[in-house]
């Protein structure tokens, strides 16, 4: 009796030496003359994984679906038959599942103070605040010790030459706000605007029978502004007339006309020339042309 039990312990295929499933990776993988770190890179696993199986410490690995698929991977990659690893497995779990490392073996990892990125983000951190202060400590120190630098003009300033006065004198002409044109009369003052009369005898004989007896003839050298009217108050003109330009008219007598910038303008009546300036005062002319009765 006894005798048949050693020898069925020192069977190869007993169950005893089914359930080390470690000892039969580590096996197949010393025939392969592999170490366990080139059998992780083969399967892209980490060393400790290899470790952890062959010295079947599985409290140490994932749930019992992840070692199965350890076991499949590294007997397909050491060409052995993976059925009686997952044989053993079952037998050494006896159908009961390790406790999960990563919940319930293995305590989760804490960043502490003792850690390297700790201390070397600290460190980084405390540089960065002592170079700004540095910086305005610097910055605050120039403006205490310098005080009127920043009020001294630079040198560009100060080699720009004053402005020369100008040779000649000049009048400041100041314009009214409101222009002359749109001025209302005054109630109080009257204004006595000058009546040119003309005597027809005075007249050449070949104009005043190819002119029109009301005709008035404006040309302008400049912009100017022009009002003329009847002597029913009808506004014949009323506008700005621009450099250059001829204004022909003719209505009933006498006209009454208002000219800005006068000393620009000339005016011709029955084909004669008048004499604007005797009429002006500030640049304004105004004055009256023909009589009420031709």
């Amino acid at each position: 009796m006894t005798g048949n039990n050693n020898n069925h312990a020192d069977t190869p295929g007993s169950d005893t030496e089914q359930a080390k499933p470690g000892e039969m990776i580590r096996h197949a993988r010393e025939l392969r003359e592999l170490s366990a770190e080139d059998l992780a890179r083969c399967l892209r696993l980490e060393p400790k994984i290899i470790h952890h199986l062959e010295s079947e410490q599985f409290d140490q690995l994932p749930a019992p679906a992840f070692i199965r698929g350890y076991v499949r991977s590294i007997a397909k990659e050491l060409d052995i038959d993976s059925a009686p690893l997952i044989d053993a497995l079952a037998l050494r779990f006896n159908g009961a599942p390790p406790p999960l490392a990563d919940f319930e073996s293995r305590a989760p990892i804490e960043i502490t103070s003792d850690s390297n990125v700790i201390r070397y983000t600290t460190f980084g951190i405390v540089i960065v605040i002592l170079m700004l202060v540095a910086l305005w400590w610097q910055a605050h120190n120039e403006q205490t010790t310098n005080p009127a630098a920043a009020s001294e003009p630079t040198a560009a300033a100060e080699n720009i030459p004053a402005t020369a006065p100008l040779p000649y004198d000049f009048e400041v002409v100041v314009h009214p706000d409101t222009p002359f044109y749109r001025l209302a009369p005054s109630p109080t003052t009257q204004v006595a605007i000058p009546v040119l009369e003309t005597a027809a005898p005075t007249f050449d004989s070949a104009l005043l029978a190819a002119t029109p007896d009301s005709a008035v003839l404006i040309k302008t050298r400049e912009d100017a502004w022009i009002d003329i009217r009847d002597a029913d108050g009808t506004r014949l003109f009323y506008d700005l007339a621009r450099s250059g330009r001829e204004i022909s008219l003719s209505g009933k007598l006498p006209y009454s006309l208002t000219l800005g910038n006068a000393q620009a303008v000339s005016v011709e009546f029955r084909g004669q020339q008048v004499t604007v300036a005797d009429f002006i005062e500030a640049g304004i002319a105004r004055f009256k042309l023909g009589n009420s009765t031709p």
